[in-house]
């Protein structure tokens, strides 16, 4: 499954972001993060292989994962059956929802590579993942250890900080390539960027 992630992100490094798919430590200490209730309404954002995904064909509660590159997606399918993965980007969060006849979700997992994006863009999803929550919604993402002192991560974080009332920082997860910290984000501040 790597080669096929490896390739996804030879293709398009922005749209990828990672060169390998999420660790098991990675993913559990994601799902630790999430503190998933049964009933949870979870939205899976870049599902990509789906080492997250399959972690949760076990939540009992509704479930979806977004992966647009469509191999992924494929591969992501084929790993989970019975998974709802559908080819669609983050800014169409809303109507996804609205599809599924859900009035928002509970916890959002993501993946996908916030700091490789340009303003612009980094501020869609952002709205669209803000459009779906509820003050007691979970939005779980992770960043790479390394890149923490860079200008664009630094500016993620400020950005994620003037959104959100809450921003807690795992310690880092060293079993993962690379090493990478989760960021667990509740309590919505503002849906539009400060």
């Amino acid at each position: 499954m790597s080669l096929s992630f490896l390739s996804a992100f030879v293709a398009d490094p922005q749209a990828i972001g990672s060169i390998w798919p999420s660790s098991r430590f990675l993913v559990a200490e994601m799902l630790r993060q999430a503190d998933l209730n049964p009933i949870d309404r979870v939205v899976e954002l870049g599902a990509g292989t789906g080492p997250v995904t399959e972690e949760l064909t076990t939540h009992q509660g509704p479930l979806f994962a977004l992966e647009p590159n469509a191999a992924l997606a494929a591969r992501c399918r084929s790993r989970c059956p019975g998974v709802d993965v559908v080819e669609d980007t983050a800014e169409n969060l809303p109507q996804l929802l609205k599809e599924r006849a859900w009035p928002h979700a509970d916890v959002i997992i993501s993946g996908l590579p916030f700091a490789a994006w340009n303003d612009a863009r980094q501020d869609q999803v952002l709205d669209a993942i803000a459009n779906i929550m509820i003050p007691e919604s979970r939005f779980i993402t992770f960043t790479y250890r390394h890149s923490q002192a860079l200008p664009a991560a630094k500016k993620l974080r400020a950005k994620l900080e003037r959104r959100f009332h809450n921003l807690t920082i795992s310690p880092t997860v060293w079993r993962c390539i690379p090493p990478a910290r989760v960021y667990a984000i509740t309590g919505l501040r503002s849906r539009t960027p400060a």
